[in-house]
């Protein structure tokens, strides 16, 4: 099946091939390999800090925002709509959780 008449433009073709950066330039594989490891390692050792509760779990919102900005820019390097959509959602719901936990 092709799904081409569901995606936009901007997401055709999408690879790792021809990942780009927000200025329109290649951008390397090996920067983008980085950048998911680098979004996914803190992300796991903030959750698990926030699914402690300990009294420093607060902390652990503030990791977050760091993982999902390597993650919007991984998705829009390789032109993921659906991963773009989830991390800037969960950057949102970083916002609420450092209200919440860090600033109430």
């Amino acid at each position: 099946m092709d799904n081409s008449y569901y995606l936009k433009p901007w997401f055709k073709g999408s690879s790792l091939e021809n990942s780009r950066n927000f200025a329109g330039r290649p951008l390397s594989p090996r920067i983008v390999e980085w950048l998911k490891w680098a979004g996914t390692l803190p992300a796991i050792g903030a959750a698990l800090l926030i699914a402690m509760n300990l009294s420093v779990s607060g902390y652990g919102y503030l990791v977050l925002p760091f993982s999902g900005f390597c993650w919007i820019v991984v998705a829009w390097s390789v032109r993921d709509a659906s991963l773009l959509l989830l991390n800037v959602m969960f950057l949102a719901i970083d916002a609420i959780g450092i209200y919440r936990w860090m600033l109430i």
